[in-house]
């Protein structure tokens, strides 16, 4: 199994010298041939491990999810509002991604962290909350809006008062 891995990290440092120098020579042929090779490898690598863990079902790579320039602003602005470090990991931005499928916008998406924020922050109870699983849970987001809108409203009604 040892002189398998090697060939496999041989075979890794072929294909990124391969990808280095890929406008020059052949390029169809160097590739089949490194997949070829790294076919072969595998194959030897499984005849040295235990009939039942490889016969073991072979589980399928998620597809990767395409992080577009709206859910980077969205999460970037929830991190700067709240002070928080939220990563771009998959599940942070399909929460976004489906609150903005769902036709909302990132303007709309960032009033309700601005009033969340404004309500949660000093909570220590809630201030837990103001994370991307709470803000954008597709349940909760619309009524989340609500409050943005009378929020926005009633605001306006006060700065005409004091007017």
């Amino acid at each position: 199994m040892g002189n398998t891995v090697s060939t496999r990290v041989r075979i890794k440092e072929e294909y990124f010298n391969f990808v280095a120098n890929a406008g020059h020579g052949n390029f169809s042929w160097g590739l089949s041939n490194l997949v070829a090779q790294l076919i072969e490898a595998k194959a030897d690598e499984t005849k040295c491990v235990d009939s039942k863990i490889a016969s073991a079902p072979i589980t399928r790579l998620k597809k990767p999810i395409i992080i577009d320039d709206a859910s980077l602003l969205v999460l970037g602005f929830l991190n700067k509002t709240c002070g928080s470090s939220f990563r771009p990991s998959t599940a942070n931005i399909q929460l976004i991604q489906q609150i903005l499928k769902d036709n909302h916008t990132p303007e709309d998406m960032m009033q309700v962290i601005t009033v969340k924020h404004k309500e949660w922050a000093k909570d220590d109870v809630m201030s837990k909350y103001l994370r991307p699983i709470t803000l954008f849970n597709k349940s909760k987001f619309s009524s989340y809006l609500g409050q943005v809108q009378f929020l926005t409203i009633d605001e306006k009604l006060n700065s005409l008062w004091d007017f």
